[in-house]
């Protein structure tokens, strides 16, 4: 086993642990099955698998979560391996989001490892390297159900449709929401389809703002799990 020193606490897969204001809960991995990598298969002494994990920010203020610079695996001599993208766009894989107080959310993270390995630990920096947390992944693959106690802790506030909601002088309506499965960009991955938001943004402020949507507008579903953006709109209003 990896050794660490004495007051280092190692954690397991389903514990919740709380550091800084910031909570997570390792749910388990599996490996990737080569019918669902978009890219060519790995070498044969190699194989994909997936971490999925849940983080809660408790802080008052924002945090930004960012999958390579704060997450990371390795084994039981302490060699790292590299994090993977199963799909052509990296960025879109990658889980890179800010989180606003009270915000939780669940992702996948993928990685590349040599075939019958085992005792890995996963690592994830809170704010700092110095103030990082251990999540023994154990032999065996597996998956657990979120932990009630996680997801019974109050979230962000959740807004109705066709209701315009202000901040910071902007006013912000979501008008209708409809499917397609195809667009003049493409199609959606097998299983997928596009949905497609029409939001209305009106600045009552005096100054012009810029918008972005890959920086200010995500889409997550029930389970906290966000989507991958197809086509992000910027300009200034």
């Amino acid at each position: 086993m990896i050794f660490f020193s004495p007051d280092t606490t190692v954690y397991k897969v389903g514990d919740v642990i709380s550091s800084n204001d910031v909570m997570l809960v390792v749910l388990g991995w599996e490996y990737v099955s080569s019918d669902q990598l978009v890219k060519m298969r790995e070498p044969e002494d190699e194989e994909i698998i997936v971490l999925d994990i849940m983080l809660l920010n408790q802080n008052i203020h924002s945090i930004e979560i960012n999958e390579v610079t704060q997450t990371g695996i390795k084994d039981k001599s302490g060699k790292k391996y590299d994090h993977y993208s199963i799909s052509w766009d990296n960025e879109e894989d990658m889980l890179n989001i800010i989180l606003v107080p009270g915000e939780r959310a669940r992702s996948e993270i993928f990685y590349k490892v040599p075939k019958h390995i085992d005792e890995l630990v996963f690592n994830f920096d809170v704010d700092n390297p110095n103030n990082r947390l251990y999540v023994a992944l154990g032999k065996e693959p597996c998956i657990s159900e979120p932990p009630i106690e996680f997801l019974e802790i109050p979230t962000v506030s959740i807004h109705s449709m066709n209701k315009a909601v202000e901040v910071n002088n902007l006013l912000i309506k979501i008008n209708d929401i409809t499917f397609t499965e195809e667009s003049e960009f493409g199609k959606p991955a097998e299983g997928n389809t596009f949905m497609i938001i029409d939001i209305t943004i009106t600045n009552s402020g005096p100054e012009i703002i810029p918008l972005s949507g890959s920086d200010q507008m995500r889409l997550k579903n029930e389970n906290d799990q966000y989507c991958v953006t197809d086509f992000k709109p910027v300009g200034r209003v």
